[in-house]
């Protein structure tokens, strides 16, 4: 069906913009999400009412597919293409309308000589399939052309976790949501932080919208977002010198950021091996015969022609055709139904090579089938990190955590206590540090023992992990009986003092039962002194000094910080509240 001209006039006034998705670690642009401007020049208050318009009178289709061919136009004669994937908003209402021509999906981009590598597909939440049947359709559809489909808004409820299961995209983007002030609430780092586990075991390459803070970008780092777009990387524009391969000032935040991956990028890589790939249109009488020549694989990398990786395709998975009579013969076969590489394909996790460790062990143990994860560096495959060395590295972090650790309590100790402090300072952000001691914790120890000692310090610091940590501040041991807590979020900061208060008056009420009746009754212990005299002590508590670092005095020196938290400690044993509380400004 041609469009009116009405129509065409209003297709050649709209004017395409495009927004950069960029590597979050090395500022590279992998894409550019393409926008439709203008609307209003014709009348209409937005593109969406536009498309309303056209999908009343019935030629939602041809309009929708004519949109298609100039993006791909548009995008080639900038020279996008050439390095660069297009993501397109996917209109999922056409599917289901009768004039959608659907038996060759190359020809909804216009038939033009381009890779459908290059092409990601958004499918948007605001227009949800009504079941995955309908979803697996269109992917089919798609997919037997090599395009890639993007969930959009993940998170908003139109999309849920049977989708992720069944269709496993290729891309998720979260809902803008949960990146908004994410600095400031632990909760919705929490969120994040357990989907991007579950999608990192899927293989499923992440994006975060709206990114347009530094906090924001050094938070989406840490939790190892994949890819970023937004106002800190660049606004939309229409302006093809404004499109940019590498954006500078995201490289230099990586750079510059001094917490960074402490080596551990150059470790991942000494445990990587270069395994070869599989190319997703290669033969695969070739496949068999690399597994032929390297009879120590079990599997190979499949990647697309731009060096993506796709998934692996396994030895086991061939069996069928390499011990049957004619399995050779149906792989050789001419025919329509010859088998592909991408029919054997399996999913396997893929992760950025500065990737922190952890999350690496995390994405490795949390999957059944345990071949290992894909490295890339830029998008771009770069070894493979097999389940040996991911062993070999979790023993090795496994000791150096031992070694890190208070050995009673099993929080982290001195070491990653004074790293997480360098931190706080090397950081723009305001911060908060407590640090708890025990009150008359000698004489307590004196008459019931080291071993009611132990069960004292282990009470606090399980009160600790159920009251602090798990609302996401950092906790530590120092050693004996003494205590630290950190916290950089400002929800966390604001509610630090009730929280510790609470902590302080609950382990003060706990601490009793140690006592006898008549101990706990009269609120203090008689014992000895070194005279031989009876003295009177107080039962068992804990006291809190509190300190505020705003990012202004980021530049103090560390004696300064220490002495502040010396004279915190002495004025909080004299409070009456257990509790005393500064700010360096």
């Amino acid at each position: 069906m041609r469009l009116p001209d009405f129509w065409l006039e209003i297709l050649h006034s709209i004017r395409l913009e495009y927004e950069p998705i960029i590597d979050t670690f090395s500022g590279t642009t992998y894409g550019f999400e393409v926008f439709f401007g203008g609307a209003e020049k014709q009348g209409f208050k937005s593109f969406e009412e536009l498309k309303e318009r056209a999908l009343l009178e019935k030629i939602l289709v041809p309009f929708e597919l004519e949109l298609r061919k100039k993006a791909v136009f548009d995008f080639m004669s900038k020279g996008l293409h050439e390095k660069h994937k297009l993501f397109y908003p996917f209109d999922s209402r056409i599917l289901y309308m009768p004039d959608f021509i659907h038996r060759d999906a190359q020809e909804d981009f216009g038939n033009v000589n381009l890779l459908s590598e290059l092409f990601v597909l958004q499918i948007s939440q605001e227009k949800p399939f009504s079941d995955s049947i309908e979803l697996n359709a269109m992917v089919s559809i798609y997919a037997k052309h090599g395009y890639t489909l993007m969930f959009d808004r993940y998170g908003d409820g139109g999309f849920n976790f049977r989708h992720l299961y069944e269709i496993r995209p290729h891309f998720v983007r979260l809902d803008p949501y949960f990146i908004q002030n994410i600095e400031k609430s632990p909760k919705k780092r929490l969120f994040v932080s357990h989907l991007m586990r579950i999608l990192k075991v899927l293989g499923i390459t992440v994006i975060a919208p709206q990114v347009e803070s530094k906090k924001v970008y050094f938070l989406l780092k840490e939790l190892s977002v994949d890819l970023i777009q937004g106002k800190l990387i660049q606004e939309r524009t229409h302006h093809q010198k404004e499109l940019k391969s590498l954006y500078p000032q995201i490289q230099k935040l990586y750079m510059e950021d001094k917490r960074g991956d402490h080596g551990g990028s150059e470790a991942i890589r000494n445990l990587t091996d270069l395994i070869p790939p599989v190319y997703k249109a290669q033969d695969m009488l070739e496949v068999l015969e690399l597994f032929r020549q390297h009879k120590n694989y079990s599997f190979f990398p499949i990647l697309d022609p731009r060096n993506e990786p796709l998934g692996i395709i396994k030895d086991s998975d061939l069996k069928d055709y390499v011990y049957s009579a004619y399995g050779t013969s149906l792989l050789r076969n001419k025919s329509a139904s010859k088998k592909s590489v991408l029919d054997f394909l399996s999913p396997c996790p893929t992760a950025d090579v500065h990737t922190p460790l952890e999350t690496l062990i995390e994405t490795f143990a949390n999957r059944s089938e345990n071949e290992g994860i894909i490295l890339t560096e830029n998008s771009k495959y770069v070894g493979f990190l097999n389940s040996k060395a991911l062993i070999s590295a979790i023993n090795e972090r496994n000791l150096l955590i031992a070694r890190d650790q208070n050995p009673l309590t099993k929080l982290p100790g001195n070491n990653l206590i004074s790293r997480h402090i360098s931190d706080c300072f090397m950081g723009e952000e305001s911060f908060a540090l407590v640090y708890f001691d025990f009150d008359n914790f000698k004489p307590f120890n004196d008459k019931y023992g080291f071993r009611s000692g132990d069960r004292a310090i282990l009470m606090f610091s399980d009160l600790m992990r159920e009251r602090l940590e798990q609302k996401g501040y950092f906790i530590g041991h120092i050693g004996g009986d003494d205590f630290f807590c950190a916290c950089k979020e400002e929800e966390l900061q604001e509610n630090l003092l009730p929280e510790t208060l609470a902590l302080l008056q609950k382990f003060a009420q706990d601490a009793k039962l140690f006592y006898s009746d008549e101990e706990r009754e009269a609120g203090y212990v008689m014992l000895s002194s070194r005279e031989g005299e009876k003295k009177r002590f107080p039962l068992l508590s804990v006291s809190a000094g509190v300190l505020f670092v705003r990012s202004e005095c980021k530049a103090k020196k560390n004696l300064e910080f220490d002495a502040t938290l010396s004279s915190l400690k002495k004025s909080a044993k004299a409070s009456k509240e257990k509790i005393a509380i500064a700010s360096l400004l």
